[in-house]
C-alpha cells in the first residue's frame, strides 16, 4: 500500500533528497509540488500525474542525476512509477526551474476490497451452484436406481404371480412362498408388492385345501375373481364385477360351482359390510373417461370424493379399483 503522497511529503522528501545531494538554500529555492488524479483501466489502482516544480538560482549540472534521485524518491512514497519527464526552463528573473512530470500508482483500497468482496461472492455463489448442482445429479440418479429397481421387482412379482396361480401341490406352493420371503426380506420387492404375493398365495392355498380339480379351466378365473371381491369397496365395484363373472360363465370360461362361489362372495360382503358402500350418485358418476391417463384420473377422484371417503386410503383403494374395472 502506497504511504500518504500528499503534497507536503511530497516537498519535504524532495527537499531532504537535494539537501543529501549537497545543494544548500544559496543554489536551492525548493520546490512546488501538484498532483491530480488521472484515467485508470484498473478500478483497484489510483493514478496520479505528479507535476513538480523545482527553483535553482544556479541551474545544476547534474540535472539528471536529479531527475532520477526525484523518482526514486517518488517511489518511496508511492506503489509504482509509471512514467516520469522533465524540462529545464529559464525564468525572467534570472532564476532557472526543473519541470518534473511523473505518473504515479498507488492502490485503491476501498475499490480493492469491493472486487475482492466480488470475487468471494462470486466464489460463494458458484459454490452454491456447483453443490446445487451435484444434489440434482444424486436426485437424479436415485431416481434412475428406483425406477430400475421398481421395474425389476415387478417383473420379479408377474414371475411369481404366474408360478402361484399355477400351483397344484401345496409343498410346492410352501417353496415358492420361501422364495417369496427371501426376495423381501432381500428388499428385492417392496412390501406392498410382497403383501400382494402373499394375497394369492393364501387364496392358492385355500383352492389346494379345497380340493378344486387341478384340470378345472376356470380355476384362474375363480382365482382372479375372488381376489378382486376381496379388494372392492364399493357397491359400483361390486355390481360391475358381478355382471363380469356372468359374461364369463355365459361364454363358458366359468363352471357353474365357480359361478355360484363367486356370488356368494359378492353377496355375502355385501351383507356384512353395506354400511360401508353407501354412495351418492356424483361418486357413481366418477369413472375414467376416454383417452384419460391413470394418473389424471385418480387425482380427480381423489380431489372429487373427499366427502365421501374422507379417508385417505380408502379412497385411493375405491380409485384404483374403478381404474381396474374401467
Amino acid at each position: 500500500m502506497a504511504k500518504d503522497a500528499a503534497y507536503e511529503d511530497v516537498a519535504k522528501t524532495i527537499n531532504r533528497m537535494m539537501i543529501a545531494k549537497g545543494h544548500d538554500n544559496d543554489d536551492y529555492l525548493g520546490n512546488n509540488p501538484k498532483m491530480w488524479r488521472v484515467a485508470s483501466d484498473d478500478d483497484t489502482k489510483l493514478k496520479k500525474n505528479v507535476h513538480i516544480n523545482m527553483g535553482f538560482n544556479v541551474l545544476p549540472n547534474d540535472v539528471d542525476a536529479i531527475v532520477a534521485d526525484a523518482k526514486e524518491a517518488l517511489a518511496g512514497l508511492f506503489d509504482e512509477v509509471e512514467d516520469i519527464e522533465f524540462k529545464t526552463v529559464d525564468l525572467r528573473s534570472g532564476q532557472h526551474e526543473i519541470v518534473i512530470d511523473a505518473i504515479c500508482v498507488e492502490s485503491n483500497e476501498s475499490e480493492k476490497k469491493l472486487s475482492e468482496e466480488k470475487e468471494q461472492e462470486r466464489k460463494k455463489a458458484e459454490a452454491i451452484r456447483q453443490e446445487e448442482l451435484k444434489k440434482k445429479v444424486a436426485e437424479e440418479e436415485e431416481a434412475a436406481k428406483l425406477a430400475a429397481f421398481e421395474r425389476e421387482a415387478e417383473e420379479t412379482v408377474k414371475k411369481y404371480l404366474v408360478k402361484l396361480a399355477k400351483c397344484k401341490e401345496q409343498e410346492k406352493l410352501d417353496e415358492i412362498f420361501d422364495e417369496i420371503e427371501v426376495l423381501h426380506d432381500d428388499k428385492k420387492i417392496s412390501e406392498g408388492q410382497f403383501n400382494r404375493l402373499f394375497t394369492i398365495y393364501t387364496l392358492a392355498e385355500d383352492r389346494i385345501k379345497k380340493g378344486i380339480p387341478d384340470k378345472d379351466e376356470s380355476l384362474l378365473l375363480n382365482l382372479r375373481y375372488s381376489g378382486k371381491i376381496k379388494k372392492a369397496v364399493t357397491e359400483h365395484e361390486l355390481g360391475e364385477l358381478r355382471r363380469t363373472i356372468k359374461q364369463h360363465f355365459e361364454n363358458g370360461e366359468l363352471n357353474n360351482e365357480a359361478f355360484e362361489s363367486l356370488n356368494k362372495e359378492i353377496d355375502g360382503k355385501l351383507a356384512s359390510r353395506k354400511n360401508l358402500f353407501s354412495l351418492d350418485a356424483k361418486v357413481i358418476d366418477i369413472k375414467p373417461r376416454k383417452g384419460e391417463s391413470k394418473q389424471d384420473f385418480i387425482s380427480r377422484f381423489m380431489s372429487a370424493t373427499k366427502e365421501e371417503y374422507p379417508d385417505q386410503k380408502q379412497r385411493l383403494a375405491v380409485a384404483y379399483s374403478y381404474w381396474r374395472n374401467r
